[in-house]
């Protein structure tokens, strides 16, 4: 009987941890770049913007207040593009689809500005260009 409290206790205090750790972006605010919640506390946890139709627009994982990743999506829940981000800048991996799941472009992101390969594709997956920056 007491592992079963000990345990009911333990999912309680779980599941009200990760209930806080979620926002819809709206219930941020922003200064220079850092999102805190409305009393004030840098935020570390995903946020949601939804298009019109209910569906997910964005999902963005912040720790302590900056920007981590970025996922957005198209209406019917294709991912349009993959941002990560480093102290709140775009830094590593980005990549970017075509509706219909096929990769748009891909490169890297070093404080904020492209780096090193980048590659466009058309629609059918053909490399359309290859850049270095």
């Amino acid at each position: 009987m007491k592992k079963l409290v000990l345990m009911t206790l333990v999912m309680s205090l779980f599941l009200g941890l990760s209930a806080q750790k979620q926002k819809m972006q709206s219930d941020l605010t922003e200064k220079d770049g850092v999102f805190c919640t409305k009393d004030g506390e840098k935020f570390t946890g995903v946020a949601y913007t939804y298009h019109k139709n209910g569906k997910r627009e964005k999902e963005i994982e912040y720790k302590k207040g900056l920007k981590f990743k970025e996922t957005s999506f198209y209406e019917n829940s294709d991912v349009r593009s993959i941002s990560t981000f480093k102290k709140g800048k775009l830094h590593g991996e980005f990549i970017s689809y075509y509706e219909g799941k096929k990769i748009n472009a891909q490169g890297k992101y070093k404080k904020g500005k492209k780096s090193g390969k980048w590659i466009t594709y058309d629609e059918k997956g053909k490399v359309k260009e290859e850049k270095k920056f």
